[in-house]
């Protein structure tokens, strides 16, 4: 839409939007197709980045729509304690490590993140510029274990750490320990790469 317009002559302008935990009690009461969409529209996108972080496209894809699934024909299941970002997100980890349990992907995770390490290595070896340096990051970030990538991608998505360890079934103490990991992991292959 057009900011430089005056308020005056833009529909919705003065209309606050609802906070996400509102329209989803509407739904839940009215089952109001347009506050899903509101829903869908402010956390779809991250979802799958969260999910993409964690597995291929195809199958974070998938997830997100099994999660929608979910919340359309299941939406009691929300219950007002929490925000509804973390519902959905702990919704949607959980279909993941359901499906990877169900393929034994969990197994198959640990043996990439061994080859993705040996590539990295090669990788910051090479020259580097400027064009390259977001598939360097998403690479290092690739190495790092499923459980520090996960606590460090919910971090990214604006969980706090009480909410990440509630999503993922761990204590604080560990959040913390698998972000400081990641984190200094990450540090120390990006420094590896500007030298």
């Amino acid at each position: 839409m057009f900011s430089f317009l005056p308020s005056i002559l833009m529909p919705n302008a003065n209309r606050k939007q609802p906070p996400p935990e509102q329209v989803m009690a509407d739904y839940i009461m009215l089952r109001d197709k347009k506050a899903i969409i509101e829903l869908y529209n402010l956390f779809a996108d991250d979802m799958y980045h969260y999910l993409l972080t964690l597995s291929d496209p195809a199958l974070a894809q998938d997830i997100v729509q099994k999660t929608w699934l979910k919340v359309i024909e299941k939406p009691q299941s929300y219950h007002t304690v929490g925000s509804v970002k973390a519902w959905l997100f702990t919704m949607a980890r959980n279909a993941l490590i359901d499906e990877f349990r169900k393929t034994n992907r969990l197994v198959e995770l640990e043996n990439q993140q061994n080859e993705l390490d040996q590539d990295l290595d090669y990788e910051i070896s090479s020259t580097i510029n400027t064009r390259n340096v977001q598939a360097l990051f998403d690479k290092a970030l690739m190495t790092l274990s499923f459980e520090q990538r996960e606590a460090f991608c919910l971090q990214q998505e604006g969980f706090s750490l009480s909410e990440i360890a509630t999503m993922t079934h761990c204590k604080q103490e560990t959040i913390k320990t698998r972000l400081r990991y990641a984190k200094t992991k990450l540090k120390e292959l990006l420094e590896h790469a500007n030298d």
